[in-house]
């Protein structure tokens, strides 16, 4: 994966960075001057000031697909077969249906151990994980804890969408069925749960962070901390934390770790 610089910022970009250096300021500042450009082999994504912004309330579709491309690099680290796919997936599976969204696909998605798909659901982002091992579609939601006692509650083959509540997982799970020919099954995952109305970007990104290394729940206490983690790790163009770095530091430690405070952006 490659990221490229805006080039018609670089006078500025070095300026300002010779200045964060003689000042000691975070270069983060230089985020008020230039953008960044995303190569990858399939599409590119342009991430903005503005976008940055956007990690300090609800993130937006550039942001949530830009950290699931990292994921999809870092998914070699720990040699496991992962494709993620764009937010977009459900937006135009629900708009258009299965025979234009069939086309996006030219492989046979059974090669992968895992297919992640961020859905947005209106207002709501939540994390589906398409598990090739055992055939099963997990939906990891925080704000639907559906029976805290229970690690899953489980629905099996469906047959309408009255079958289930949720359409945007019908929808899914009609897409891949039908698309592979397989039996899946759906299993909603026992999910910590947000205490906000702008937090799902963050827990979806966890969600899938936790996913792909292990199945256990992820710890979701410090919020703010894990916001800066992403933002930090979406101006390096690559993954640099492990999940449990946070338990490492006190807060002082962590405020010095990682990077200024947001209004600085």
């Amino acid at each position: 994966m490659l990221y490229i610089l805006n080039f018609s910022y670089l006078h500025s970009l070095l300026y300002s960075m010779f200045n964060c250096l003689i000042h000691q300021k975070h270069t983060y500042d230089i985020l008020k001057i230039f953008k960044l450009k995303y190569k990858f082999s399939h599409y590119n994504i342009e991430i903005t000031k503005k976008d940055y912004k956007n990690l300090t309330i609800y993130f937006n579709d550039k942001i949530i697909n830009l950290y699931f491309e990292l994921l999809q690099d870092y998914s070699k680290v720990y040699n496991i077969k992962l494709k993620t796919i764009s937010s977009f997936f459900y937006t135009y599976l629900n708009k258009y249906g299965y025979n234009y969204i069939k086309t996006w696909f030219k492989e046979d998605l059974t090669e992968y151990n895992y297919i992640f798909i961020p859905v947005n659901t209106g207002f709501h982002w939540i994390f589906v994980n398409i598990n090739n091992i055992s055939y099963t579609i997990e939906i990891y939601n925080s704000m639907y804890n559906i029976n805290k006692k229970s690690n899953i509650n489980e629905f099996q083959n469906f047959s309408d969408k009255s079958t289930i509540k949720d359409n945007h997982i019908y929808e899914i799970y009609h897409f891949i069925t039908k698309f592979t020919n397989k039996k899946y099954k759906v299993k909603y995952m026992n999910a910590s749960q947000q205490r906000n109305g702008v937090d799902c970007g963050v827990f979806t990104l966890l969600f899938a962070r936790c996913r792909l290394i292990t199945n256990r729940e992820c710890i979701t206490r410090h919020i703010t901390i894990h916001r800066k983690m992403i933002r930090q790790e979406l101006m390096t163009g690559k993954i640099i934390y492990d999940i449990d770095d946070i338990k490492k530091f006190s807060e002082e430690e962590r405020d010095e770790y990682l990077v200024d405070d947001f209004n600085n952006l």
